[in-house]
């Protein structure tokens, strides 16, 4: 997240700290890998991974690793860092003889521990490489017992995991992109529809510790755990996915509303610190990370949101300029 922050900075700055910055994390990220062999990147030893294969107890490495990918390929695309790319090529060529080959059942068992949206990283990777077996990972990850149930029609969430769901739908939009998949483009906007429409506090925000619950029972989740900071960070990539195929005010008006009322309120002005949850129980306060005694999975989706305010203000056509 820190990584992409940078590359965005740097992107809507020109300001040559954010690259410096940038190219830094890079440089050390670079010494890592080339110490540990073999492409592999992370801060954990391998055998995590060997562990979530076999379905052992152990949380959710390939979520981490898709921060690392994302902010790697975020640092290509915006602050043209050369190495970046590189690394996250060895990275992904790690990822492919890891994994292709293992049995169904294997993919299968891996899939039930959260893995954020290291596929839609893999179809970002395939994008600016085109090289097709980054396309094959990301398919790799369709999750089957989540995904297919969207895909006829069910929008019984009941009470997943939202910021797991969140991710596996935006690959779902990226892969329409890439392949023209309308199977994937309506799995987005169905889950888009829903979500905003059914499962989405006044704020924009959504979830309630972390989980969907019963919309006909709102009233009872308005507590202090209601609106995960990484959730509406992800329903905002989520809308400008939609919002690029289709410029609706509707989905610019959600955008708006959860940007305002979630993103800009979550983020204590004076220390820059930022809050896992947005409290809406009455009475309740908001509780913001610190510098060296609390990190959560928000403060980085929280630090890069912060970064990305540029991001949603103008979008054009051929021959046409949206101003939202």
């Amino acid at each position: 997240h820190l990584l992409s922050a940078y590359g965005l900075m740097y992107a809507a700055t020109g300001a040559e700290v954010f690259k410096l910055k940038g190219d830094s994390l890079v440089s050390g990220l670079a010494e890592v890998q080339d110490a540990l062999g073999g492409g592999y990147l992370s801060a954990f030893p391998e055998e995590l991974i060997n562990r979530n294969l076999r379905g052992k107890s152990v949380w959710a490495p390939w979520y981490t690793l898709h921060k690392l990918f994302s902010g790697l390929i975020d640092q290509y695309l915006y602050s043209d860092n050369r190495q970046a790319l590189d690394i996250a090529v060895k990275m992904g060529d790690w990822a492919y003889g890891k994994l292709m080959g293992q049995p169904e059942e294997t993919r299968r068992l891996m899939l039930r521990n959260e893995f954020g949206g290291v596929n839609e990283a893999f179809y970002n990777l395939y994008a600016v490489t085109g090289d097709t077996r980054y396309r094959d990972l990301a398919r790799y990850f369709y999750h089957n017992d989540v995904i297919d149930p969207l895909a006829e029609g069910n929008t019984d969430f009941g009470t997943k995991h939202t910021n797991t769901f969140i991710p596996k739908v935006i690959a779902e939009a990226r892969n329409y992109e890439l392949t023209s998949d309308g199977r994937s483009r309506g799995i987005a906007r169905l889950f888009w529809d829903e979500t905003t429409g059914h499962h989405s506090f006044v704020t924009g925000s959504c979830s309630q510790k972390e989980h969907f619950f019963d919309p006909a029972q709102f009233s009872r989740f308005i507590n202090g755990y209601t609106g995960e900071t990484c959730c509406t960070y992800n329903m905002l990539k989520l809308s400008r996915h939609l919002f690029t195929w289709d410029p609706s005010p509707a989905v610019a008006d959600y955008y708006e509303r959860a940007l305002y009322n979630h993103i800009l309120a979550q983020q204590d002005t004076l220390s820059g610190m930022v809050c896992y949850f947005l409290p809406l129980l009455s009475g309740s306060h908001k509780v913001y990370s610190t510098p060296e005694q609390s990190f959560w999975c928000c403060v980085g989706s929280g630090f890069e949101s912060h970064a990305k305010y540029a991001e949603g203000i103008y979008y054009h056509g051929d021959d046409n300029l949206y101003v939202n």
